[in-house]
């Protein structure tokens, strides 16, 4: 969670200073987690589990503010809590193949997880080509 929360101050103030590419950036960093947890030794799993304090700090900060910067002001709760639904959604559908996949192999397990969140990094791109480029224009309403 020390992991989180500083990444989260840090990768906020990348994505207000650079953009959203350092966020994708974050996000193919954090998504080495889990060869390292799985498949490592102590050490580099400990390190490991910071990559995904990392990943959780990034998605706490900067996935939310760069969302305000999507969605005009009197739709924006609807858009976190769409954003929230499919969080928790995707995680508890993500932990059940991981879960099935911690049983049957680890190798299964690492790749899966690793590809799940590179799967992220299109989407991201094509956000950071919706990004309007006045602060009053928005892309969604």
């Amino acid at each position: 969670m020390g992991t989180a929360a500083v990444s989260a101050l840090l990768f906020g103030h990348l994505l207000d200073r650079v953009g959203l590419l350092t966020t994708i950036a974050g996000v193919v960093l954090a998504s080495a987690f889990s060869p390292m947890i799985f498949l490592a030794n102590t050490q580099v799993a400990i390190m490991g589990v910071a990559l995904w304090g990392i990943g959780l700090g990034i998605q706490d900060s900067t996935l939310r503010a760069f969302l305000a910067r999507l969605v005009s002001p009197e739709y924006r709760a609807s858009a976190y809590g769409i954003l929230d639904m499919g969080f928790g959604v995707g995680w508890f559908i993500g932990s059940a193949i991981l879960g099935t996949l911690y049983e049957i192999s680890l190798t299964g397990l690492v790749l899966f997880s690793f590809l799940a969140q590179l799967a992220s990094v299109p989407f991201l791109l094509k956000a950071c080509r919706d990004l309007p480029t006045s602060p009053s224009e928005k892309p969604y309403p």
